[in-house]
């Protein structure tokens, strides 16, 4: 996982914390998954929301892992913009 990270731009003084990161959130969504709606009265999500909100979070993780990670021409990303760094 370290080396498909740093091919993402992510350090890898960085790639350590980001894993970490990643785990806590598969962790985290596995456990909405299988539990009970957050408002009472509510029912879990469907296997296919679960999905859904999973994939949806995780690009949203990804894109802040590596948007601001800097690249080996020496530019940083700034959102979808370049930055000199």
């Amino acid at each position: 996982m370290d080396g498909l990270l740093t091919t993402a731009g992510v350090s890898s003084a960085n790639a350590a914390a980001a894993r970490r990161v990643l785990i806590i959130h598969t962790i985290g969504s596995a456990a909405f998954a299988t539990g009970a709606g957050m408002e009472p009265d509510t029912h879990p999500l469907s296997a296919e929301d679960s999905r859904r909100t999973f994939a949806r979070s995780l690009h949203w993780l990804l894109g802040s892992l590596t948007t601001s990670a800097p690249r080996r021409d020496g530019e940083r990303r700034v959102g979808r913009q370049r930055a000199v760094g």
